[in-house]
């Protein structure tokens, strides 16, 4: 399981904004912004279960890939944000929470508006992939070193 812990206060900032900007607030949905050490995206958004909603009485969850959000542009984490946070819809006729887990959706949204919108997400893919390497790189190297040490 992934470790989460408090998302720093300049993301938190900047998730309420770009929430507040959906309008969504304004019919009493709340949002809840955590990070997490490891993750395939940088940015995930999720309803609440039941149980969560109970106990922090928040309706969406974003989870943010912090190390990797953090070595991005501000103006790409504010796309991807955006692009995130257009996952969420609420449908009043049947008063209805819907969050879109297809990726696909919404990069066709989000590419009407802004076009280079798909080279961004490549660019946080990118990212994720490059953090894995120097993980794995680190690992290698200690075990090298490990190596090294046992055999003088």
């Amino acid at each position: 399981m992934a470790k989460l812990f408090e998302t720093s206060a300049d993301i938190i900032e900047l998730a309420e904004n770009k929430f507040d900007e959906t309008t969504l607030s304004d019919l009493g949905i709340n949002l809840k912004v955590i990070s997490t050490a490891k993750a395939k995206t940088i940015l995930k958004v999720q309803r609440a279960n039941a149980t969560t909603n109970f106990i922090t009485k928040k309706d969406i969850i974003l989870t943010v890939y912090e190390e990797a959000f953090d070595r991005l542009t501000d103006e790409h984490k504010n796309l991807l944000m955006e692009g995130a946070l257009s996952n969420i819809s609420y449908d009043t006729e049947k008063d209805k929470l819907n969050v879109e887990m297809d990726f696909a959706k919404e990069i066709f949204r989000m590419r009407r508006k802004y076009p280079n919108y798909v080279d961004i997400a490549e660019e946080s893919y990118i990212v994720i992939e490059q953090i894995e390497d120097e993980e794995r790189q680190r690992k290698e190297a200690a075990k090298l070193a490990k190596k090294d040490k046992k055999n003088k």
